[in-house]
């Protein structure tokens, strides 16, 4: 049994949640382990031999979070995702584990930085729009190095759920995703919506994938998009396939090279992808109804089946029931 002492220095309620003062958080790598909490200075904390500084997002910050619609919907009218949905989440998540103690992964719940790269987990978007600054773990933010999957495990083990939010810690950034994050607090998550078509517009992401023509008709199938200015100045082609209008040239080679860039990301058991382009077969969006016209997009699917059967994914290619 593993025996946890915590020694906290100056901790008062109004200092232990608040970012604007700011305290170090450090646990000792000894034997049995200390947290030590002091509330000055930039916020740190020590695990597996590193110091890393406590990551701040920012109030106004986004993050996107792909499920399926019915769950979707209920984040949408509920408008924020509160304590009694992640108890509720780590219950089920315990459950699934069968064990009795949610560990790291099973108490949060999942966000990314970028709009569009976990878009193969759900049909719809929801964006969460920080209502204050928050603090999260960063492995990213360690030195020396970057801690493993197992490190950030380990640190869970060792400090607890429920510690690591009394210290006003929200959150975890992931080893391995760094774009991905998980939130383990309500202050992290209370403001939800559905997301807009605006959204994908005025997005300037950190390292997105290329918005090519086929990102666009997964969106037009979920959104049913609308051809508009900014769409006609910056993405021709996708508004005369909207429009059911006649493609150049220069559009077709668009498509040419849209195509050839989805099937050279492609790598063995890359669902994703093959998800997404499942999405376009049986999609009845303007978009994809115009691409099953042109033979570009025949010579498309049939190198995409290829690919599919070589890495076994070939069921991920059937229409939807």
């Amino acid at each position: 049994m593993k025996v946890l002492f915590v020694v906290i220095f100056g901790l008062v309620a109004n200092t232990a949640h608040s970012i604007e003062n700011g305290y170090e958080v450090s646990v000792t790598d000894s034997n049995p382990p200390v947290l030590h909490v002091t509330p000055v200075g930039t916020p740190k904390y020590r695990f597996v031999g590193r110091e890393c500084t406590l990551w701040i997002l920012k109030k106004g910050t986004k993050m996107f979070h792909w499920n399926h619609p019915k769950e979707v919907t209920k984040m949408n009218e509920d408008g924020a995702y509160l304590e009694k949905d992640y108890a509720a989440f780590r219950k089920e998540r315990a459950k699934i584990s069968g064990e009795s103690t949610p560990s790291f992964l099973d108490w949060g719940f999942y966000f990314s930085l970028d709009i569009w790269d976990s878009k193969g987990y759900g049909e719809r978007l929801i964006v969460n729009t920080l209502a204050q600054d928050v603090m999260m773990l960063d492995p990213q933010r360690c030195t020396p190095g970057v801690p493993s999957h197992e490190d950030l495990l380990n640190l869970w083990e060792l400090v607890g759920g429920n510690k690591i939010k009394e210290l006003g810690i929200v959150g975890s950034r992931q080893s391995n995703t760094p774009n991905w994050l998980f939130t383990i607090d309500e202050r992290a998550t209370a403001s939800l919506r559905e997301a807009k078509l605006d959204d994908f517009l005025s997005y300037e992401g950190m390292g997105s994938q290329p918005r090519t023509v086929f990102d666009w008709a997964i969106l037009d199938g979920r959104y049913s998009i609308k051809t508009n200015a900014w769409l006609a100045t910056h993405e021709p082609t996708i508004s005369k396939l909207i429009q059911h209008e006649e493609l150049t040239p220069t559009d077709l080679e668009k498509l040419k090279q849209d195509s050839e860039s989805v099937l050279n990301a492609a790598k063995p058991n890359s669902y994703p992808i093959v998800r997404d382009i499942e999405s376009l077969v049986s999609s009845n969006s303007n978009i994809s109804t115009e691409l099953k016209k042109l033979k570009i997009w025949n010579e498309f699917i049939s190198r995409l089946k290829v690919m599919a059967k070589e890495h076994n994914c070939s069921q991920y290619l059937e229409p939807k029931s």
